[in-house]
């Protein structure tokens, strides 16, 4: 008899938190489009510009992959999340550095890149230590979707580094292509595991995907390198 497992709804609120923050800065961008065809606007509204990249990467982004990985993941192994009380916890802490980091940008006699930086960390190990967990299991079949899915978890925690060290007001092309990377990886591994099913069970070129694996992992190591070279 077929072991039914109850997956746990616990990405919902990730996914619901994303498309609001998606609207949001999408919103606060159209307003920076105006300032940059010459229309006047109040002097209020200058400080919320910088909330744009915080709202659609740190927000948008890092809360869909967040969602997206804690549902997809357990249901490639047909296994449940070690701890969905931990998966609410990630949650929070990710809103609540997204919070202190809209009150910084508003009140600029506010230092809380500490409580920032604490706070988003620690949410966003906790979404890998979860996922690493889950990716320990060996699946019957495509076991190298989940070196791009580690490979994304990887480049998500170095480009939180990497954004925190500087207090997040580095918009370098390196930062911005780095930033990218983490959700194409997921969507990579995510394809390279779903699609052959919708194509008949096709298995894909094993050669093709690893040739693409290692051309990503450069393309890391470069941007990283790039990184730190011009900023250390």
């Amino acid at each position: 008899m077929t072991k039914t497992i109850n997956y746990s709804t616990a990405s919902r609120p990730f996914i619901i938190a994303s498309i609001i923050l998606l609207f949001i800065g999408s919103f606060i961008g159209s307003i920076w489009l105006m300032s940059i065809f010459g229309i006047n606007l109040p002097s209020w509204l200058h400080g919320t510009l910088q909330l744009h990249k915080m709202l659609q990467v740190d927000g948008f982004l890092t809360l869909l992959i967040m969602g997206i990985g804690y549902m997809i993941i357990p249901r490639f192994r047909n296994v449940q999340l070690a701890s969905v009380k931990l998966v609410y916890v990630s949650f929070i802490l990710i809103l609540v550095s997204l919070s202190l980091q809209v009150i910084q940008s508003v009140r600029s006699d506010k230092d809380l890149s500490t409580e920032i930086m604490i706070s988003r960390l620690v949410g966003v190990l906790i979404f890998l230590i979860l996922l690493f967990w889950t990716l320990r299991i060996r699946p019957k079949l495509l076991r190298l979707s989940d070196y791009f899915i580690a490979l994304c978890l990887i480049t998500l925690i170095t480009v939180n580094l990497i954004d925190l060290s500087r207090n997040g007001y580095s918009n370098s092309l390196t930062q911005v292509l780095l930033w990218l990377l983490f959700p194409t990886l997921m969507i990579f591994g995510i394809e390279y595991k779903t699609l052959p099913s919708f194509l008949g069970y096709i298995r894909p070129r094993k050669t093709l995907a690893l040739i693409s694996f290692i051309l990503i992992s450069i393309c890391i190591i470069s941007g990283l390198a790039s990184f730190l070279v011009l900023h250390l």
